[in-house]
Formats: structure tokens, C-alpha cells, sequence
């Protein structure tokens, strides 16, 4: 099921789609092939077809001579290599098994991870991949991409940054998965649709299988709730702009052979005097401007304008009790 879409793409599918009997099934599949000897295609293709949710009649949509992007979740129900048998196909062997032989087991989602602004109507992004962490693969977790830290975002081409599939003993199972490979994620430099994907899987439709090529549209609002930012959020935007200026700051000491400089050694070290520095950042627009007074052993108090107060030691922070 592909039926989740923004500006008539694909950014997260699912296997075996939700809601689906097995006779319909059963169904779609015997159309796709009466489609494929009807023109005498032979190689891999796809076939798709666009369903009644009403009625659960099906119409034709379109078939396209290759593999779709979204072939891993077949292959993670299935458990074949659809690529492998595309290359025997091609050089005249046969397919191995047949398609009586070929069981579901499970459930898969891809969620596909794009360089782009949700709330900017999912407009493409470009620049350059300042970091990024992706979950780590397993049996279970393929992380499928072209690009590396470090890389650019090029306007020429797809801003999809990579593919994430999961896979589940059932639906249930293979969506808390997929929530939680995509909080792995950790991707600065651009705008991504990381924290979108995680609304759209979290939405209680979603979670039910109530899918439809309506699905954002319809559930606008709760999908884009107006965004608030916290003092939380504000704390640690503060303490990673200390932590890497704390970096460079050691960086350009280790090339001057200075990194034993107290003022270096102990940041924000003063005589007599514990530095309080003002933070400058920017939200939507509007500047907002956080006090960080420096510690002893690289500890920091972090007061935002709310009065709230943060305490961090050796790059964690813990909120104040008296607030």
C-alpha cells in the first residue's frame, strides 16, 4: 500500500497493505499478470492499481518495467531478492519458485527520509549533510541511501536522503519499530520530514490502518499542529551552541600548540569571576536571547527568559527544582 502521499508522491508505504482480504489480493495479483502477458512483457515490473476504500473495486493506474522503490517491504515479507531474480531474469533464467510457493510473513513499512520543509508544503531542500546518524541495520532494519556525512543535497536531483524498512511479526509490532528507528535519525544541516514521518505514524488513523491518497489533506490540522517551541528545546539549542564553540575553541588551540591555556582548558575560565554569556538564537524570525553563566569542570546554569533554569554537567541537562 502506497496510498499516503504528499504532492501525488509516495513517502511511506506498507505490506501487506492494511484492510486488504486475501481473495482481493488474490485479485490484484492475477490482474497484474493478465496486464503483463497482454503485451508480452516478460523482466520485473509493477503493476498498480488504485482501490475503492468504499466499494473495494480497483481500476488500472499504470505499469512500470522496473522495480519500484518500495520493493524492499516485498521483500521483507517474502523473504526473496527481487533484484537477484530481475538479473536472472535477464540473462534468460527462470524465476525459482512459483508464485503458490511465495507465503507472507510479517509486516513492512518504508518511510522514506527526504531533505525537505513539511509545513513549507513539502517543498524540496539542498545544502549540505552537516551530520548524520542513522539507526543501525539488522535483520529486521534495512537502512537503504547514496549519501554520507558531509555530502550535498544537490537542487539537480530526488532530495531523498534515504530509505527506512522495517520489519514486524505483525502490523503493530512493525509500526513501533518504525517509530523507533526513525527517533535514531539525526540529521543537521537541512530541513527533513523525520519529526513529519513520526506525526504521520503516530496519528491515530494511521495506527488504525485508515489509509487513503487523502490521508494528509483530510488530517491537516491535527498533522500540523501549530509548534511551540519549549524551554527544554530552548536549553539544549543553548548548550550545543557552548559545546561547539567549546569544540572549535580546542580545535584552534591544538593548532597553535595552546590547548593547555587555562582560558582553554576550563571554558569560559575567568579570574575571580564566573563568565555569564548571552546566547543569541533565532525562532521563526524573532530573537531569543538565553543566559548561560559558566561553572567550575565545564558545568553550566542555563536560564531562559520564562525563568526556568538548567543545570548541565559533562553535557547533560537536568532542570532546576526551584525553577
Amino acid at each position: 500500500d502506497c496510498s499516503v502521499q504528499r504532492r501525488h508522491q509516495k513517502i511511506i508505504e506498507e505490506a501487506p497493505a492494511p484492510g486488504l482480504s486475501s481473495d482481493l489480493r488474490n485479485e490484484l495479483g492475477m490482474a497484474a499478470v493478465r496486464a503483463a502477458k497482454a503485451v508480452g512483457y516478460a523482466g520485473a515490473g509493477t503493476v498498480e492499481f488504485i482501490l475503492d476504500r468504499k466499494t473495494h473495486s480497483f481500476h488500472f493506474m499504470e505499469m512500470n518495467t522496473r522495480l519500484q522503490v518500495e520493493h524492499p517491504i516485498t521483500e521483507m515479507i517474502t523473504g526473496t531478492d527481487l533484484v537477484e531474480w530481475q538479473l536472472k531474469i535477464a540473462s534468460g533464467e527462470e524465476i525459482p519458485v512459483k508464485q503458490e510457493d511465495i507465503k507472507l510473513n510479517g509486516h513492512a513499512f518504508e518511510a522514506r527520509i527526504y531533505a525537505e520543509d513539511p509545513r513549507g508544503g513539502f517543498l524540496p531542500g539542498a545544502g549540505p549533510l552537516l551530520y548524520l546518524r542513522t539507526p543501525n541495520a539488522s535483520e529486521d532494519v534495512r537502512i537503504e541511501t547514496g549519501v554520507r556525512q558531509g555530502d550535498e543535497v544537490s537542487v539537480h536531483y530526488d532530495p531523498m536522503i534515504a530509505k527506512l524498512v522495517v520489519w514486524g511479526k505483525d502490523r503493530s509490532e512493525a509500526l513501533i519499530k518504525l517509530n523507533s528507528k526513525l527517533l535514531e535519525y539525526h540529521i543537521a544541516g537541512l530541513e527533513t520530514n523525520v519529526n513529519f514521518l513520526l506525526d504521520l505514524s503516530n496519528h491515530k488513523e494511521f495506527v488504525a490502518g485508515n489509509v487513503h491518497t487523502n490521508f494528509i489533506r483530510d488530517h491537516n490540522d491535527s498533522l500540523f499542529r501549530e509548534e511551540k517551541l519549549s524551554d527544554a528545546q530552548l536549553a539544549n539549542a543553548t548548550l550545543a551552541v557552548v559545546l561547539t564553540d567549546e569544540m572549535d575553541l580546542l580545535k584552534d588551540a591544538i593548532q597553535r600548540n595552546d590547548h593547555y591555556n587555562p582560558f582553554v582548558v576550563e571554558s569560559g575560565f575567568r579570574v575571580n569571576y564566573r563568565l555569564i554569556r548571552d546566547i543569541k538564537l533565532k525562532y521563526k524570525g524573532e530573537d531569543v536571547v538565553i543566559k548561560v553563566k559558566y561553572g567550575e569542570s565545564n558545568q553550566y546554569s542555563i536560564s531562559t527568559n520564562n525563568g526556568k533554569s538548567w543545570q548541565s554537567a559533562k553535557g547533560t541537562l537536568s532542570e532546576c527544582e526551584d525553577g
